[in-house]
């Protein structure tokens, strides 16, 4: 939602032509491909299930960025 609206902005700003859609592109295509997947999940996973899912996948990415920026 907040790149359709980031994107619009960008459009009626003007700013539009200094957008580099190789790097936007595939960032669309995974929210995508996430909001079906996710959808497909929903039905089939309970919803504090799927929180605590949601909050296992935080604490990894936030374990392998601090190990990033540690290394």
């Amino acid at each position: 939602m907040t790149t359709d609206r980031d994107i619009g902005a960008a459009t009626r700003s003007g700013a539009a032509t200094s957008l580099d859609w190789a790097v936007i592109g595939p960032f669309i295509g995974t929210a995508i491909l996430g909001a079906w997947d996710g959808k497909r999940m929903a039905a089939k996973v309970s919803g504090p299930r799927l929180q605590r899912i949601f909050a296992v996948v935080l604490l990894a990415v936030a374990a392998f960025m601090l190990a990033d920026a540690v290394t």
